[in-house]
C-alpha cells in the first residue's frame, strides 16, 4: 500500500524566495531579496559575485568609496571603478574587470558615437560596438570598406562607421 503526505488544503502554495516584509508589507532592513526594489531605500540587494539574479541580502549602500581602481562589471552590464562604486549605484558585481562591449550586427544597434566593428573581411557578421575615432592621421594606407568604398586608412573607415573588407583599394 502506498502512502502520501498530504498538505493542508487551505495552505497557500510556496511562492519561493521572497523579500522579508513587516506586517504592513514594507521591506525589512537586512532581509533577503531578489532585487533592490525589495529593500528599504538606503539598501540594495547584494548577491555574491557572479551570482546575478539569485537571492541576495539587503545591504546598506556605502556613503563613501575610496578611489581604488579595481574595475568590475555589474550585474546590469555596467562598468565601475570598483565594487564600492557599483554598490553606490545599487548594483552587485558580476565579475572583476570591464564588461565586454555589446555585440552587434549593424550600426543601428550601437550608440550615436559608435559603430559595429567586425574583424577585417567579416562584413555582415557579428561584431562589437566600438567608439568611432574622433581624429585620424592622413597616412595613405588604403582599405576597402564593407560598403565597397575606398578609404585612406582603417581609421578613416571607422570614423564614418564602416568596417574593413580588405587592405587595398576597392
Amino acid at each position: 500500500m502506498l502512502s502520501f503526505a498530504v498538505a493542508g488544503c487551505d495552505a497557500p502554495p510556496d511562492p519561493g524566495p521572497a523579500a522579508a516584509q513587516d506586517r504592513e508589507g514594507e521591506p525589512v532592513p537586512g532581509g533577503p531579496c531578489l532585487s533592490s526594489k525589495e529593500c528599504v531605500v538606503e539598501e540594495y540587494c547584494l548577491t555574491p559575485e557572479g551570482e546575478c539574479g539569485r537571492e541576495g541580502l539587503c545591504t546598506p549602500v556605502p556613503a563613501e568609496c575610496d578611489r581604488t581602481r579595481a574595475p568590475v562589471c555589474s550585474c546590469d552590464g555596467g562598468n565601475f571603478n570598483n565594487s564600492c562604486n557599483a554598490a553606490q549605484a545599487k548594483q552587485s558585481v558580476d565579475f572583476a574587470g570591464n564588461c565586454p562591449p555589446p555585440s552587434c550586427t549593424s550600426n543601428a544597434e550601437c550608440g550615436a558615437t559608435e559603430y559595429c566593428a567586425t574583424a577585417t573581411g567579416a562584413c555582415g557578421s557579428t561584431g562589437a560596438c566600438q567608439a568611432r575615432p574622433v581624429s585620424c592621421s592622413g597616412l595613405w594606407k588604403p582599405v576597402c570598406g564593407c560598403n565597397g568604398k575606398t578609404y585612406a586608412n582603417a581609421c578613416k573607415a571607422a570614423q564614418v562607421g564602416v568596417p574593413v573588407k580588405f587592405t587595398g583599394t576597392c
